[in-house]
């Protein structure tokens, strides 16, 4: 499968950092986790041109994996070794401005008013700038019109732009799992 092929099926994404080189194992990990811990078969596994990252690609819901996996943690049921960060991504789409316009209006509606939020963006091997990219968000009629709070937001607005391809996901706080 081509991670183009997981987009058309409406895949939910994890995308993974670990360490360089050990992507093949960081796979093989979180599969195993997936799988046995948190009863979820991934649709597949992708390996991207960026050392030190890569995605899994699910039908399953995004938010109760995360619960999941998150429990397996805490009860050191399995011990992390190559896996250091879990970023989960509601939607994956080509890294443009246009198609990113076109999917705000479904996501951000989701944001009540009044709010605190944050926008959390990283990107990698691209030319969208950053500054673009969070000022097309801010200033969406739909963005959310509460308080900016970088340190403790109730919503946090997640970007994660890796060379052809833009994550994108809402959530109710910070939803990254950072695997010490």
């Amino acid at each position: 499968m081509k991670i183009s092929e997981a987009v058309e099926q409406e895949a939910k994404f994890i995308l993974v950092s670990c360490e360089a080189v050990k992507e093949r194992d960081g796979m093989s990990e979180l599969w195993h986790v997936l799988v046995k811990y948190c009863d979820v078969t991934p649709l597949d596994a992708f390996r991207l041109q960026i050392k030190g990252l890569f995605l899994i690609a699910l039908k399953a819901d995004l938010l109760v994996t995360f619960e999941k996996i998150a429990e397996v943690i805490n009860e050191k049921k399995f011990q992390f070794i190559i896996c250091k960060k879990l970023t989960p991504l509601e939607q994956l789409i080509k890294s443009d401005f246009d198609r990113l316009s076109e999917i705000l209006p479904e996501h951000l509606q989701k944001i009540p008013n009044n709010v605190k939020w944050r926008i959390s963006l990283n990107r990698r091997h691209t030319k969208l700038k950053k500054i673009d990219v969070i000022s097309l968000i801010a200033s969406h009629p739909l963005a959310p019109k509460g308080q900016v709070d970088l340190s403790n937001p109730d919503w946090d607005i997640i970007v994660e732009i890796f060379g052809e391809w833009l994550g994108f996901g809402v959530f109710k706080h910070d939803p990254i799992l950072a695997i010490k």
